[in-house]
């Protein structure tokens, strides 16, 4: 069983490609981004999520990502990344 990959906005080239090949992307058919909503309703039966930088990343986008072992930003820099270090 292939590990299921979210990513808030398509993008194309070799590297989405090889994702296909591992793992079951959960994506919208068109180019935009995934809204807040959409992202909350899906990240609980996901094993990653990949976000870009317009997708803010906090404690209530991903308090219910429990099976989420991998949370990566497509970006330079963190200031879409808002969580705390404890």
């Amino acid at each position: 069983m292939k590990m299921k990959v979210l990513i808030a906005q398509r993008f194309f080239g070799e590297g989405i490609s090889l994702l296909e090949e591992r793992f079951e992307l959960i994506m919208r058919d068109d180019d935009k981004q995934m809204t807040r909503e959409e992202i909350k309703e899906l990240i609980n039966d996901v094993d990653a999520a990949l976000f870009m930088a317009t997708t803010k990343i906090d404690k209530d986008l991903l308090k219910d990502a429990l099976k989420l072992k991998v949370s990566a930003n497509f970006a330079v820099g963190v200031d879409n990344v808002d969580i705390p270090l404890e």
